[in-house]
């Protein structure tokens, strides 16, 4: 990360990052294939603007397919009464297979708000390579949760976690783009607030993030490593802008990022919700 905005932001240092949040806890479940063999982990969480949904295989096994539903409504079934994972709206595949995948929603598109309860399904076609890359083994693989009434296959629900019930100020985040200035700005701030401006790789949970000792102890709810791009004083309207120049690296594009800002005051220091973006 600190290659992404090495010239751009600057360590916040000894930050004690925490081991867990004090609400809204990631969700994390069992990866299961072939009905029965232990072949990773699942786990949720949510930010103001994304739900993220993270798949870890383990054991050996790696992604060749992944089908992903989430939605107010339960996961749709076929005539016959089972899921159809080929439907799932969130589709990806691998080749070659993967170790690791990530799915970024955004709320806006779920038509969703902090507090809605959801309902989620993970799908994956998995498989185990030989030393050469060939496949030695392959099954289906579904998160663990609520089974479903025929076939085989489970489903789960989530709540989207409000970190900071209606967070005091609000952060926009401008555009992402390589090689062009991004636009962050803090509204509902007090005229000359000091406003500081954070940036993590995209990983977010309530309150899980570092202690800012100079904010009395206020915690950030990006997780650790987490880097200050800057410090900008409120101007009369209680709004802060800040201009931050994203370097011209094409592998940056699709990098999903985690910003929030926060107010200096003390035991009144106040944060904002925390935003996923991507370099585009």
């Amino acid at each position: 990360m600190k290659s992404i905005f090495l010239s751009l932001i600057a360590s916040l240092g000894a930050l004690t990052p925490l081991a867990s949040a004090q609400n809204c806890d990631k969700f994390e479940t069992d990866l299961i294939a072939g009905q029965h063999i232990a072949a990773g982990e699942v786990n949720v969480t949510n930010s103001g603007s994304h739900l993220r949904i993270g798949i870890r295989p383990e054991h050996g096994w790696l992604l060749e397919e992944v089908h992903i539903y989430a939605g107010l409504d339960p996961v749709p079934l076929n005539g016959g009464g089972r899921p159809s994972p080929g439907q799932f709206p969130y589709k990806t595949d691998y080749d070659p297979p993967a170790g690791r995948h990530v799915e970024m929603i955004p709320l806006a598109d779920l038509g969703t708000q902090c507090g809605d309860h959801l309902y989620l399904a993970v799908h994956c076609a998995v498989v185990k390579l030989d030393r050469h890359g060939n496949v030695i083994a392959s099954e289906t693989a579904w998160a663990f949760g609520t089974p479903f009434n025929k076939g085989w296959g489970w489903f789960f629900e989530y709540d989207l976690c409000c970190c900071n019930g209606q967070p005091p100020i609000d952060l926009s985040v401008g555009p992402l783009q390589i090689g062009r200035p991004a636009d962050f700005l803090v509204t509902g701030a007090q005229a000359g607030d000091q406003v500081y401006f954070f940036v993590n790789r995209g990983l977010i949970q309530c309150d899980a993030g570092p202690v800012l000792r100079p904010f009395g102890g206020l915690k950030l709810d990006l997780i650790a490593p987490v880097y200050r791009m800057g410090i900008v004083d409120a101007n009369r309207l209680g709004e802060a802008a800040l201009q931050v120049r994203v370097p011209n690296r094409p592998e940056l594009v699709g990098s999903y990022l985690g910003f929030q800002a926060a107010v200096a005051a003390g035991g009144s220091s106040v944060k904002s919700e925390a935003l996923h973006a991507i370099v585009q």
